[in-house]
């Protein structure tokens, strides 16, 4: 039966235009499941120990990324006009919460447009550079960029 199946296999893929070199029946029992030439390290199932700590930090990571996420929306960042007449408040996760103006009545409309579009990119960019400092110390806790951890 397995012959019958290998032998329709070729023809099919040779009416598709490639070729495959016959195996010997052999070689495919003695190497399915790592049954053929022995290799260093003890075949499929010697790196389960690498694996499982490559999970660990993988959860680490997500822990710790949530962790993060809950800390930039609870942070909150203000930038404010050259004048600081306007100050514009937005999280760490740069989502707006409030702007305050003062002293409303002494702004024209083209003027009003320039400060509040001057203290909305001051939060932003320091928003920014917040998550990015908490990034940076995310990185460096996982061991991804920076100098790599000292050990005591």
């Amino acid at each position: 039966m397995l012959r019958l199946f290998y032998l329709v296999f070729v023809l099919l893929r040779t009416l598709n235009g490639f070729v495959l070199v016959p195996l010997k029946e052999s070689n495919v029992r003695l190497n399915l499941f790592g049954g053929g030439q022995k290799k260093e390290g003890g075949g499929a199932l010697s790196n389960v120990a690498g694996v499982m700590d490559q999970f660990k930090k993988a959860q680490q990571i997500a822990k710790r990324s949530n962790e993060l996420q809950q800390e930039l929306a609870a942070t909150t960042v203000e930038g404010a006009s050259v004048d600081g007449k306007i100050i514009f408040k937005v999280t760490g996760q740069q989502t707006p919460e409030t702007v305050t103006i003062a002293d409303f009545e002494s702004y024209d409309g083209a003027s009003l447009s320039a400060s509040l579009t001057e203290a909305l990119k001051t939060a932003q960019d320091k928003s920014l550079q917040v998550m990015n400092d908490k990034m940076q110390e995310l990185y460096k806790e996982i061991g991804f960029g920076g100098p790599p951890p000292e050990n005591d």
